[in-house]
């Protein structure tokens, strides 16, 4: 049974083996990954982009999700962290650096284990508070709509950890 098998399994097994209901995917993602996630009978839904919106889908039971998993980049990564602090949920993570500049930047930032595995209060360690306004239209926010009046309307999502706060907020405003 290879890694990918064994970690979906586990998962499944603290479900309740059979399960694991839907995982999120970027669509770019390794495939031997979704053929073993869909050996277990699970169903998967894949996005294009958006990879802070795929991840909170997770932490919202409306979604019915699971698991995201997704290659993106370090500050989508925070983002979704900080989306997912504020939701109670968990997040794990891993740097993948793909040549050399990408290696040497990660250690002129600091960065000694290049392999280490990050989990949420490793990216977000205090309080925090998570806002995002849809521009285009998804599953998560509205995007920016004009009124017959001359109005915009914009729609955003407020979360914040202490106060368990977790929002939509509808803004009406003129340019």
């Amino acid at each position: 049974m290879n890694r990918a098998i064994e970690r979906f399994d586990t998962f499944a097994l603290y479900e309740k083996k059979g399960d694991l209901k839907k995982l999120v995917g970027k669509d770019d993602d390794e495939e031997l990954t979704v053929n073993d996630a869909k050996k277990l009978g699970t169903k998967i839904k894949f996005i294009s982009d958006g990879d802070v919106a795929g991840a909170i889908y997770a932490g919202i039971e409306k979604f019915n999700v699971d698991i995201y998993l997704g290659i993106g980049g370090a500050p989508e990564g925070v983002l979704a962290a900080a989306a997912i602090k504020c939701l109670g949920g968990q997040f794990q993570a891993r740097l993948v650096l793909s040549n050399d500049h990408e290696i040497d930047k990660a250690k002129k930032m600091g960065i000694k284990d290049l392999k280490k595995k990050y989990y949420i209060n490793d990216i977000v360690r205090d309080d925090v508070l998570f806002c995002a306004t849809g521009v285009t239209g998804g599953d998560l926010l509205q995007g920016i709509n004009i009124l017959d009046n001359g109005f915009y309307q914009s729609e955003t999502y407020v979360l914040h950890h202490a106060s368990k706060l977790n929002k939509k907020i509808i803004n009406k405003f003129k340019i």
